[in-house]
Parts: structure tokens; C-alpha cells; sequence
């Protein structure tokens, strides 16, 4: 009999069988016949389904296996079967390289693109191993950044500087910053290059460091590391080209880690004044990001006080250059002082009045719109929030009839989620707030 536990039948040979306990025991005994005991499967003959075509799977090569990999010979209908619906199996190694990047594009998980790599075992190259070991660092998987080193080792394959940054960057992420400085300076004695010496600067958030390993090395503290840094710089220079705004923009962040605000603001300064005249969008947008760093900074003391010296050092800023122009974050930001503020609601709502007139709507969004109109339910203008709350609604209408555009283009991983759920249920928080203010308001005045 089925082990059920909680089923327990009366033998046929009860008197108290009935025709309605005939009908039950059968639907009891249908109930257990579908079951996928052992003993059902042997008991019963199962009608199966014609099986659908089998998809080739990513198979794994352990690390004890990896010697004999290429004594074994290979079958070119093997190597151009398809893995699959979407990528083919390479056929060399630029193929391959594609078609990890093309993995990577769609989605695909990160032992996906392990497997995918492991499987073509005559055309991993330089450039493959060096893609892998920075998703790697990306996905915090530090064990598997060893395993790939040491397959690179086995292969045969010699590093070159991207290797090297991509190994510094491992290091100083896992908390080995001092094994990780002695490392590049036994490299380059005289001096560092820019490149490797802005890998010392990251792994200052507290969710991407690793558990450190213990070493006999002393671990410095991150003031005594940042003047390390100072005391060898590299050889640049700020107005040589464009791509050292990303040498100033970490920097800058470094500085305000360490509550060095003035010097980063000097820093930041000498910068802007370096600026050729003529600059692209994506080159004054990268500025920008350094004036939102000192803003946000600013943004920690909430006060009325701090909310107009953080907009005169906004306006400062934005001064030095005339290709600079505020984005939403920088309002934000900015409006992020005024939390504390006993007219938080109508201090944000001309702030933003004033934005709008200068530098156009499109200074405006979603969380701009959320943040003046919780202020002013917070201060109690409902007035401002009703004009808020329809600002709100005209937008997602207006939205809703623009539909998709015309031309599909690749977008960075921030545009493709941005979190409407999330700022939508935001919203619903604060209507319901406004609703409760209201309702008191209006039993003050009864």
C-alpha cells in the first residue's frame, strides 16, 4: 500500500461500504495511480510523449582533465554543431571572442560564458581569458579569477598590461592593497602608470570588497594609502586629453571619502580651468559627474544655510565652463540639502521653477517631481502637491502616447531597468501620505 501517512482505507470487505464510498475509493485510488512512487512506475505503464530534440549543454572540463585536453582529437561536425538557438560554435579565436561578448550582450548568466569557454579548448586566446577575468571581478567571483589565471598558465598563454591591470584591480578588491602595491612597483620602479595607479583607488565601497586574506605585510590605513598614492604619481597631466576626466573624477571621489572636500574642490577647479573651449556632450557630461561628487558631498548637511552654500558652489562650478549644463541628478542632489529645512516645500518648488526657466523642462523628471512634492506635503503645502501630483500625471501620459522609438539601439543596463516599479510604489506612498495630511487638515479646520 502507498505510503501516504495521512491516508488510511477500510478494506472491501467492510460492512460500512457503500456505493458513495465505491466512488470515493476509486478517485482515491486514480489519485495514487498518478503518482511517481517507485512502485506506481513499476505497476503502471506510462504513455511518454514523444521527446523533444535535445539541446546541446555546456560541458565542464576539470582542472585534472585540463592536460590531456588537446591530445584529443577533434571532430570537425562537433565543432559546427550549433549551441543552442542564437551562437554557433567557434571556429577560431576572434570567433570565439564574439561570441562571448555575444553571450555576455544577451543576458546570459556568468557560468554560461564559463562553459561556452571551457568547451573550445583550441581557440582560447589572450583576449578571451582577459574578458572573463573582468566579468569575473564584476561579479565578485574572485575564486574563479585564480582558476582562470592559472588556465592561462596551463595554456600558455603569456599576460600582457591588461592582465596586469585586470591582476592589481584583484588584489586591491580582496583587500591585499599592500601585496598589490608591492606587486606594480616591482614592475615599474621608477614610475606607475596612470592606468595601474587608478586601480589603487577602487574597492572604497563597502559591498565590493572581499573578506581580506590574512598577510604578513602591515595594512595601512586608507589616509596613509591615499598620501602613498600622492607621494608617486604618475606621469600626466590634466589638459593632455580627454580621457583623464576619469583620472580626476576618482581622485575627486577619493578625496571626499577621506573628508578632504577642499582639496578635492581645488582639484576639481585647476581642472575645469584647463578645459579647451569647444567640448562634446559626452565630455562636459563627464564633468558634470565631478561636480555632482562635490555636490553630494554638500548634500549630507541638511539646512536651509547649507542649501544656499551648496547652490552658490553649484552655480561656481557650472561658471568655469560654458559647455557645462546641470542634469537631473544635480538638482536632486542639491535638493537633498533642503531635508531638514522648516521650507523645504516652497524653497523646492521655486528652486525648481528657477531650474526649469534656465535650463529648460528637461531638467525635470520623476524622483525631482517626488522629492519637491514630499516636501511639501512635509511642510504642508498642499497646494504644491496638487500641482506636482498633475505635473506627475500629464508626464505619464504624455509618455504613454509617445510609445517606443523608432530605432532600436543598444542601451547600458541602468536604461533598460530603471526601476518604475520601484519609483511607482514611491509614488502611491506619498499620495497616501498627502491623503492623511489633507484629512487631518481638513478636521483642524472643522
Amino acid at each position: 500500500m502507498h505510503q501516504a501517512g495521512w491516508l488510511r482505507l477500510r478494506p472491501f470487505a467492510s460492512p460500512k461500504f457503500t456505493r458513495h464510498g465505491d466512488t470515493c475509493l476509486r478517485f482515491l485510488l486514480a489519485h495514487l495511480v498518478r503518482d511517481n512512487s517507485s512502485f506506481h512506475q513499476n505497476a503502471i505503464t506510462k504513455v511518454r510523449r514523444p521527446a523533444a530534440p535535445r539541446r546541446a549543454v555546456f560541458r565542464w572540463v576539470p582542472t585534472e582533465l585540463q592536460a590531456n585536453r588537446k591530445s584529443r582529437p577533434s571532430n570537425s561536425s562537433q565543432n559546427n554543431a550549433p549551441i543552442g538557438l542564437t551562437v554557433q560554435r567557434a571556429t577560431s579565436q576572434n570567433s570565439l571572442y564574439r561570441n562571448l561578448l555575444l553571450l555576455a550582450s544577451s543576458r546570459s548568466s556568468f557560468p554560461v560564458l564559463l562553459d561556452y569557454h571551457e568547451l573550445h579548448a583550441d581557440f582560447r586566446s589572450l583576449k578571451s581569458y582577459n574578458f572573463l577575468i573582468s566579468l569575473a571581478i564584476r561579479h565578485v567571483a574572485y575564486g574563479t579569477v585564480q582558476s582562470l589565471l592559472n588556465g592561462m598558465g596551463q595554456d600558455q598563454i603569456p599576460g600582457n598590461f591588461e592582465t596586469l591591470k585586470l591582476k592589481t584591480r584583484w588584489f586591491v578588491r580582496s583587500g591585499l592593497w599592500e601585496h598589490a602595491w608591492l606587486h606594480v612597483t616591482a614592475s615599474y620602479p621608477t614610475s606607475i602608470p596612470l592606468p595601474l595607479w587608478l586601480e589603487f583607488f577602487h574597492g572604497t565601497k563597502a559591498g565590493a570588497l572581499h573578506k581580506p586574506i590574512t598577510v604578513t605585510m602591515p595594512v595601512n590605513s586608507p589616509l596613509t594609502r591615499f598620501q602613498i598614492l600622492m607621494q608617486n604619481l604618475p606621469t600626466f597631466r590634466p589638459t593632455d586629453a580627454r580621457s583623464s576626466v576619469r583620472a580626476i573624477r576618482i581622485v575627486v571621489h577619493a578625496m571626499l571619502s577621506l573628508d578632504q572636500p577642499q582639496s578635492a574642490l581645488a582639484l576639481a577647479t585647476r581642472y575645469f580651468h584647463s578645459l579647451p573651449r569647444r567640448m562634446d556632450e559626452k565630455w562636459a557630461g563627464e564633468c558634470v559627474d565631478i561636480i555632482d561628487s562635490l555636490v553630494a558631498f554638500e548634500a549630507n548637511k541638511k539646512g536651509l544655510l547649507d542649501f544656499y552654500r551648496t547652490r552658490r558652489l553649484l552655480n561656481s562650478m557650472l561658471a568655469l565652463h560654458p559647455s557645462f549644463r546641470p542634469t537631473p541628478k544635480t538638482l536632486y542632489l542639491l535638493l537633498g540639502t533642503l531635508r531638514q529645512a522648516k521650507e523645504c516645500g516652497t524653497e523646492s518648488w521655486h528652486t525648481l521653477g528657477k531650474f526649469k526657466a534656465r535650463w529648460g523642462p528637461e531638467i525635470e523628471n520623476r524622483r525631482i517631481r517626488r522629492r519637491v512634492a514630499s516636501y511639501a506635503v512635509i511642510e504642508r503645502r498642499l497646494d504644491i502637491a496638487d500641482k506636482v501630483f498633475e505635473a506627475e500625471r500629464r508626464s505619464r501620459q504624455t509618455d504613454a502616447t509617445t510609445g517606443p522609438p523608432s530605432q532600436l539601439v543598444p542601451r547600458p543596463f541602468r536604461e533598460l531597468f530603471p526601476r518604475h516599479g520601484h519609483e511607482q510604489r514611491l509614488w502611491v506612498l506619498l499620495k497616501a501620505r498627502a491623503l492623511k495630511v489633507r484629512s487631518l487638515l481638513n478636521a483642524q479646520k472643522g
